[in-house]
């Protein structure tokens, strides 16, 4: 893992991984596309170091001097490449694309891009410190990766970042929370997260689903919450699961690694399987609704008074959200909840009300209402157009002012009409009769 990474310098280990056009095929049957993790660090151990350090590539103090650090892992000392300097970059592409491109690999996943555990007085290749750039660094290590597929005429890109600035949504980067905590605060907190991120432009977002603490699959509460944040990561722009659970797997040459974290394990997995399975029923909504994003910056999830800004109600319910334009999600983010409050947002099309997605029981707009829960489910609305009992009266009504008016139309008027345009005719027959006649 980290310690493996570093050392290896941007491509497989050939003991762990000894053929990998086999596994490549192998996975390409499948229909699976395989994501590696880069990461911007080099250890001294890296077949790297000497060269990167040598035409400075790496960041360095005010005095030239390269600044190890330690990552919160591994108690390895690596340091950070200066992806201000294109030299840098190329570099790391060069080596991108020798081991893992040429195998047909061609998405990324930048963990660690803040970059991680940065050192006070790191100076970076055009002169600025570490203190006044922010998450810029992270925008130009994503450049990397976006300018040396481009170089390759790639045209479908994708990268997962752990953070994002400015402008890195033009090279088509999705980012995701980074190592949460496995908690309920911090999914409610992931609930407004998503928000706030999509406000800023990045439509491509996800966070860790069950967190990413060290948890044991024999925590009762953990296995709870671990279903509610898939029923909200189902309606999140990218479906991921991700963490370390514990206790880890063993320890061996190729690093190290959380323990299992697979679906059928948990024991709520049928609930799980069934959300996998609705979120894949709606793959034509997101891919539709993403086309938008692309087109117009429009996300996918977004705050209900993105849709509804006349409603102000919905500026205060941060913790439900629009997932398109039909779908309301209201994720539960208690342990053994029974029951929350959904606040359901006034449509101003006429006819249209909200529909549970589960029992199909309609609600008007413009309330708050108490939805009970079970672990089948959760609250989710879909705005539909209204078939229930006062919009059929209403319907009955218009129909028969209308047949009203049609006999009313049959009875009166028609036999006027019909007597005029019968004269009407009758002179235009006499007069084509008459130059018929002539000519």
């Amino acid at each position: 893992w980290i310690i493996i990474w570093q050392k290896c310098g941007w491509k497989f280990n050939s003991t762990c991984w000894p053929d990998i056009p086999q596994m490549m095929n192998e996975l390409k049957s499948y229909g699976m596309k395989l994501m590696v993790s880069v990461w911007p660090h080099v250890s001294k151990d890296s077949e790297n170091f000497m060269t990167m350090n040598r035409t400075g590539l790496l960041t360095h103090d005010a005095n030239g001097s390269i600044l190890a650090t330690t990552g919160p892992i591994s108690n390895v000392s690596f340091y950070i490449s200066d992806q201000f300097n294109p030299a840098t970059r190329q570099y790391i592409w060069n080596k991108i694309k020798k081991n893992y491109f040429a195998y047909d690999i061609k998405i990324y996943w930048l963990d660690a891009d803040e970059p991680e555990s940065p050192r006070p007085g790191l100076q970076w290749w055009y002169g600025r410190h570490d203190d006044e750039i922010a998450m810029v660094w992270a925008r130009e290590h994503q450049r990397t990766f976006w300018d040396g597929l481009r170089e390759e005429k790639e045209e479908e890109i994708i990268m997962l970042s752990r953070q994002a600035w400015i402008g890195s949504h033009l090279m088509n980067v999705a980012v995701w929370s980074g190592d949460i905590d496995s908690s309920w605060e911090e999914l409610l907190k992931q609930i407004k997260v998503a928000q706030n991120v999509a406000l800023s432009g990045i439509y491509w977002w996800t966070t860790d689903i069950g967190g990413y603490s060290p948890v044991g699959l024999d925590d009762n509460e953990f296995q709870e919450l671990i279903l509610r944040w898939f029923q909200f990561g189902a309606f999140c722009p990218l479906f991921r699961l991700h963490g370390y659970r514990y206790p880890p797997l063993p320890d061996n040459e190729c690093g190290f690694s959380g323990g299992h974290n697979e679906v059928w394990l948990f024991n709520y997995s049928k609930q799980i399987i069934d959300i996998i399975q609705l979120r894949e029923s709606l793959r034509g909504y997101v891919e539709y609704h993403m086309n938008i994003s692309n087109q117009n910056g429009t996300p996918l999830l977004r705050p209900m008074f993105y849709d509804f800004n006349d409603d102000i109600e919905c500026y205060k319910s941060e913790d439900q959200y629009m997932f398109g334009s039909d779908y309301l999600v209201a994720p539960i983010y208690t342990y053994q909840a029974t029951s929350r409050l959904v606040y359901l947002p006034k449509i101003d099309k006429q006819n249209f009300v909200w529909q549970h997605f589960y029992t199909k029981q309609i609600y008007k707009g413009g309330q708050r209402y108490n939805i009970s829960t079970t672990l089948n489910d959760f609250p989710l609305f879909v705005k539909i157009a209204s078939n229930n009992n006062d919009v059929l009266i209403h319907g009955l009504i218009m129909l028969l002012i209308l047949i009203a008016l049609l006999f009313l139309t049959v009875k009166f008027y028609m036999p006027m009409l019909y007597s005029k345009q019968s004269a009407l005719f009758y002179i235009r027959r006499r007069r084509q009769t008459s130059k018929d006649i002539h000519r």
